[in-house]
């Protein structure tokens, strides 16, 4: 029984600021945020040399760790080496590479094997991720981690804005009762100066209350679901109106050309991508000058390229979290998919490999009949000023739902857009287009941009 919806506004926000107030000690207030926000303060500073000895440093300690305790990983490593402390301190990087890669389904056939034995219950928090193919896996972050995922976002992700400052988020986070048809749509976490919105009332009768709440309530920033932040942008824009938020920070989901620019025009913002997840297999973010950047700081990733004669600058994300030393997630396979720059510099002079796009998760990779990979194809529907939005569903090779929300009664875009699916995946590509009411979320609230069965059959 949800019992939420039964307790009164006030007694729900005070609940919600008792939260808050917990999480943020664990985030910000505490020991490991402050050495791991000197760090990346310093790092930037750093010379090659002093990086590549930190990194290795890292990756030493780390798979040291897991060895002496994880039972996965003692088995593991001691079939390949005699003396495994020997061989990680030598050169951890080559050792790392003899290891197998793991998937979440590996894992979850034998979780505990993954596990630190030596950490209590104190030194961790439990997180969950559900993934694309909606395999969860729950397991344990430990509290450095929690702090360090933080100074990350604060000291590489977010730009332009301070503690403190004013911020709306729209999440999966169900803070609002399904049933309520009376705004507010919202609820208040003062010790975050945060007020968490609704994702699963984004309903044309409720955006007005939305829009008035954004409006009066001087928000620096947005954080949160891109298509969550996409629908307001679109009402905005769609009814002529005025709002000003100067940062907008989208997450957990990938982002969209079309999302971006809808977003940058609505709010009249500066817009900054990213990409984690919550193994913390890597982190790329968007500098200030648009530039995306692995984070040398974060993880050991591996870049595994894509076997498509079509795509052969698509690449697979495989991360060794060196963050949580809860659980040991080494050579983890995210099913997350990357396109790499060929440009070895940006003018922000910041480290990394450049990434020229975030292709996202699993499912936002497209196959052709033959089995190629193709990457995103959401600038298709950049510039379809008839649609309001649009989800591509894939049950097979070479055959696609197109499922679109228009925004006028005549679908013009649409020769077009059969045009340049076929010119992409081949002219026998079969493509179906469904008008519908709304696009197909998970149960936290995210859409995808791409529903592939493929991708589900493949994991």
């Amino acid at each position: 029984m949800n019992i939420w919806k039964f307790i009164p506004i006030f007694l729900q926000e005070i609940l919600i600021n008792i939260e808050g107030k917990k999480r943020k000690s664990l985030r910000f207030l505490n020991d490991y945020f402050i050495r791991w926000a000197t760090l990346l303060n310093n790092s930037r500073s750093w010379s090659d040399s002093k990086m590549k000895q930190f990194r290795k440093e890292r990756l030493s300690w780390y798979l040291f760790t897991a060895y002496t305790n994880s039972d996965y990983w003692n088995i593991e490593m001691r079939k390949i080496s005699d003396n495994p402390k020997k061989e990680i301190m030598a050169n951890p990087e080559t050792f790392l590479k003899k290891l197998p890669k793991i998937s979440k389904k590996v894992i979850l056939s034998n979780k505990k094997a993954f596990i630190n034995r030596s950490k209590k219950s104190k030194d961790y928090i439990m997180v969950h991720t559900s993934g694309t193919t909606g395999a969860g896996l729950v397991f344990p972050w430990s509290l450095e981690a929690l702090a360090a995922e933080f100074a990350f976002i604060w000291f590489r992700r977010y730009h332009g804005v301070l503690f403190g400052d004013k911020m709306a988020t729209f999440n999966g986070n169900k803070v609002v009762p399904f049933e309520q048809t009376k705004p507010p749509f919202w609820r208040r976490n003062v010790p975050m100066n945060q007020t968490i919105f609704s994702i699963f009332h984004l309903k044309k009768q409720f955006l007005p209350a939305y829009i008035e709440e954004l409006s009066s309530g001087n928000y620096i920033f947005i954080n949160g679901y891109p298509s969550a932040i996409y629908e307001v942008a679109r009402f905005v824009l769609d009814n002529a109106l005025a709002l000003n938020i100067k940062y907008v920070f989208p997450s957990s989901e990938s982002l969209y050309e079309w999302q971006r620019e809808a977003i940058s025009r609505a709010f009249d913002c500066l817009i900054f991508d990213s990409y984690t997840n919550t193994e913390q297999s890597a982190m790329i973010y968007e500098c200030p000058n648009g530039t995306y950047h692995l984070s040398e700081e974060y993880s050991f990733v591996e870049l595994e390229s894509v076997d498509s004669s079509e795509s052969k600058d698509l690449f697979h994300i495989i991360g060794t979290n060196w963050l949580n030393d809860s659980m040991f997630l080494i050579r983890y396979e995210t099913g997350d998919f990357v396109k790499v720059s060929p440009k070895t510099s940006c003018i922000c002079r910041e480290r990394g490999l450049i990434i020229e796009q975030i292709i996202g998760r699993q499912d936002d990779v497209i196959y052709t009949a033959d089995g190629r990979a193709v990457g995103r194809l959401d600038h298709l529907f950049k510039n379809s000023e008839d649609l309001k939005a649009a989800q591509i569903v894939q049950e097979d090779y070479g055959r696609l739902t197109i499922r679109y929300i228009p925004r006028q009664k005549s679908f013009n875009s649409k020769k077009f857009i059969e045009k340049e699916i076929k010119q992409r995946l081949g002219k026998n590509t079969i493509i179906k287009f469904v008008k519908v009411d709304s696009l197909i979320k998970d149960n936290s609230g995210k859409v995808r941009g791409v529903i592939s069965k493929i991708g589900e059959n493949k994991t």
